[in-house]
């Protein structure tokens, strides 16, 4: 019989070999051979190891974030324009510390919107010494500088829609004679394509069949109180049609720019191609050539579809100005400029004359019946950049401010699955390549689009009854606006295990922050300190004395850490174990405990098998080693990450007896 003490460090009879002395792979050499007698078997007498308080996170790990108004019983899920983010961690074991960090991460590189994309704070509690929990901190951004400057097309400035780009579906070479070009100095966009026979799709005057449009790839109009404002009497601005406004971030060659939008109702009109010929934005105005409107992109409830409706503010009550926008007026400077002005996740509309004074169209101070305003922004619509859409020849439109904030690490949306022809605005055309898709950037749509649960995570984001907009009537839209600090009012939400749910009443009429509800698989409530509690409000979890620039919320324990299973795996040896997890043949020897043997789970653990089992070598010789090796694995094979300290694996060989 032989007694073997294998270990991680130097020891008087055993010498760990550099390179192979973690505590959960080893390699030892014995100064003196060991030798295995015919018809060996081995057991683990004893392991020893120090066990870090980790977490072990796997795919099916998730939590959800929210971030805006709270809910309540007389404010439900339907009531509120945003709804939950989906965060995924990454595989792996995690110490505290790393916990931390990857919480952060996993947050901040999510689509959880422009206002706090990449600011959430995750540090730790400490109570006596000792680690109690996390601080989930979010901090919203003030109004940005402008940043309407320095633009230059293709960099800053991509073509806005299938005219300026020049569709083709067999295309080799680009015949398109459309173009835009931008004045950097000027902050004006140029048409420079020729006039088109007919500037309009349909006959209702309100979808501006440009021939040349563009939109700016830069960071989203900031909510903090950003402007993005457009000139209304350029050179030769009002020679003809055009349209102006902002747009979420799709891409011109997925779908001509347009929105993967619900097809509801009886009406397919704006929906299908036909409907394209005007570049899509989502809020915008357009000068017919007479008069200007306001428009948006909605769901009508009355007229049931999706499409392109009017925002009468010239019929609002205590409207401020009782017609469309007359081109007389614009050109005598009466309307100079129009302003798109993000308070928060309200959208409101101003004019400026010559003189410098502000008129408001849409806003707090005229209405928020729903006829008369843009519906607040929900996660679909809150990355939004300006765009233009030209449609004669020579016809300018200028930039004038821009505000938004510097996000590190925000990125645009971009198409796949298609072919580009031509090096210049001016004979561009392309090819899409099958479906063309968009590869998700930063913003919440473009990762909807892509998600498995595109058609129900859209649908419930653009139908909720907060984002709905009415043709008539008297209801009102409810926004949050900026507080004191300049920032949005919106408050941080966890949803870290199933939310209560009654099954007889409609989702939007519940307190929901995550629907639809068979996608919310959240679990985390425990791992993250928060015990039975699967949804963690700021009303209950906030920190104590937060300002108004920033917001917390905190764990009330120190988390559950995941104890994994661990294995003793001998690869000297020839053992004929069997793992069912891997369906494979194995060098396992000995399952590690989750407890010690005095009950504990972390740190130095020491676990005495009171029945050893021993397994055959099945040596017909005898067999010399001079190193063993010894891995502390997973049920995956894979070696573990959370030992630290010296690790002893104590081995008991005798000869079988002859059964």
């Amino acid at each position: 019989m032989s007694y073997v003490i294998c270990s991680n460090i130097e020891t008087e009879d055993v010498i760990a070999i550099g390179g192979h002395s973690e505590p959960s792979t080893f390699l030892n050499n014995f100064r003196s051979p060991l030798i295995l007698e015919p018809n060996t078997e081995v057991a683990v007498e004893s392991v020893k190891i120090d066990r870090s308080d980790q977490w072990d996170i796997k795919d099916s790990d998730i939590f959800f974030f929210y971030f805006g108004p709270e809910q309540s019983e007389s404010l439900t899920s339907g009531e509120v324009p945003k709804n939950g983010v989906r965060i995924n961690l990454r595989k792996g074991s995690y110490t505290v510390k790393r916990m931390a960090a990857e919480l952060q991460r996993g947050i901040n590189e999510s689509p959880i919107g422009p206002a706090i994309f990449g600011t959430v704070e995750v540090t730790t509690l400490v109570d006596g010494g000792k680690f109690a929990g996390f601080q989930f901190k979010v901090s919203p951004r003030t109004k940005g500088a402008n940043r309407a400057v320095g633009w230059t097309l293709q960099s800053n400035i991509e073509d806005g829609n299938y005219a300026t780009i020049g569709y083709n579906a067999s295309a080799t070479v680009n015949s398109a004679s459309e173009s835009i070009e931008y004045n950097t100095a000027k902050q004006e966009l140029k048409c420079t394509a020729t006039v088109p026979g007919k500037l309009f799709a349909g006959n209702s005057k309100q979808k501006v069949r440009s021939v040349a449009s563009a939109r700016i790839k830069d960071y989203p109009l900031s909510n903090g109180g950003g402007r993005c404002i457009f000139s209304l009497n350029a050179s030769d601005q009002t020679t003809g049609p055009y349209q102006i406004g902002l747009v979420r971030p799709t891409s011109p060659y997925v779908d001509n720019g347009y929105a993967s939008t619900v097809k509801y109702g009886t009406s397919s009109e704006g929906v299908g191609p036909s409907g394209r010929a005007t570049t899509f934005m989502d809020y915008f105005a357009v000068f017919d050539g007479d008069v200007l409107k306001l428009y948006h992109w909605a769901y009508d409830v009355g007229q049931q579809n999706w499409n392109q409706k009017e925002i009468k503010f010239y019929e609002a009550p205590g409207a401020t100005e009782t017609a469309p926008l007359a081109k007389a007026k614009i050109d005598d400077g009466t309307y100079q400029d129009i302003i798109f002005e993000l308070q928060g996740d309200e959208l409101e509309v101003k004019v400026k004359d010559n003189k410098g004074a502000e008129t408001t169209l849409i806003g707090p101070t005229i209405t928020a019946q729903k006829p008369y305003c843009y519906p607040p922004l929900g996660n679909s619509q809150e990355a939004l950049s300006p765009a233009v859409a030209l449609s004669t020849s020579g016809q300018f439109c200028g930039i004038k401010e821009y505000e938004s904030t510097v996000l590190p690490n925000w990125v645009y949306s971009k198409p796949t699955n298609y072919n580009l022809y031509g090096t210049t605005p001016k004979n561009r055309a392309y090819q899409p390549r099958g479906t063309a898709a968009l590869i998700p950037g930063s913003d919440w749509y473009s990762n909807a689009v892509q998600s498995q649960n595109a058609n129900n995570e859209l649908r419930y984001n653009q139908l909720r009854p907060s984002l709905l907009w009415e043709s008539t009537g008297t209801n009102t839209f409810v926004f949050t606006r900026p507080n004191a600090s300049g920032v949005i009012d919106y408050v941080p939400v966890l949803v870290t295990g199933e939310e209560p749910r009654d099954s007889s009443i409609e989702d939007y009429k519940q307190v929901l922050y995550v629907i639809p509800l068979p996608e919310n698989q959240a679990n985390m409530s425990k791992e993250l300190g928060f015990g039975k509690w699967n949804v963690i409000t700021y009303t209950q979890f906030k920190g104590s004395g937060d300002p108004l620039n920033f917001k917390t919320l905190e764990s009330i324990e120190s988390s559950t850490y995941t104890v994994h299973s661990a294995f003793i795996r001998i690869n000297d040896l020839p053992i004929q174990s069997f793992n069912g997890a891997t369906s494979s043949r194995s060098n396992i020897l000995y399952h590690i405990p989750r407890f010690s043997n005095d009950g504990r789970q972390f740190g130095e653990l020491f676990f005495a098998a009171p029945d050893r089992t021993y397994i055959k070598l099945n040596n017909t010789d005898t067999i010399t080693l001079n190193q063993l090796k010894i891995d502390i694995v997973g049920r995956n094979e894979r070696i573990v990450s959370d030992l630290t300290g010296a690790s002893i694996v104590c081995l008991h060989f005798r000869v079988a007896s002859q059964n």
